[in-house]
């Protein structure tokens, strides 16, 4: 974070420069982000004896909709719960859009697992 008026008193170039490496540390730590979770969900399935378990379809709905009901309350009560609220709706939308349009392709599938014959 920079101060916008010291910002605004730097060159172009040195903008351009403290944005590239802003973007390049971004990109840079989001790869380490990811595969330390690989790592890290690798070494609780294979050493630590995690069991992953999945709730059904039924429950999940009954979640969603109970926190949208919550929300939705807070929201109409409370400004800045609107407010970060509505901000992560509309993020949300765009994601939703960009998530259904990729389906399998978003983080890929495990080709073990993978059915072709009931993709067809």
């Amino acid at each position: 974070m920079i101060n916008k008026d010291a910002w605004d008193a730097l060159p172009e170039e040195y903008q351009l420069a403290i944005q590239t490496a802003a973007e390049t540390c971004a990109g840079e730590q989001l790869s380490r982000y990811l595969w330390m979770d690989f790592e890290a969900t690798e070494k609780m399935l294979k050493e630590d004896g995690c069991i992953v378990t999945e709730m059904n379809s039924e429950d999940w709905a009954t979640i969603r909709k109970t926190c949208q009901e919550v929300y939705e309350a807070e929201a109409a009560a409370n400004e800045n719960f609107d407010m970060v609220y509505s901000s992560m709706k509309a993020y949300r939308e765009k994601a939703d859009t960009y998530r259904d349009m990729l389906k399998d392709y978003s983080w890929g599938f495990n080709y073990d697992d993978y059915d072709t014959k009931s993709q067809e």
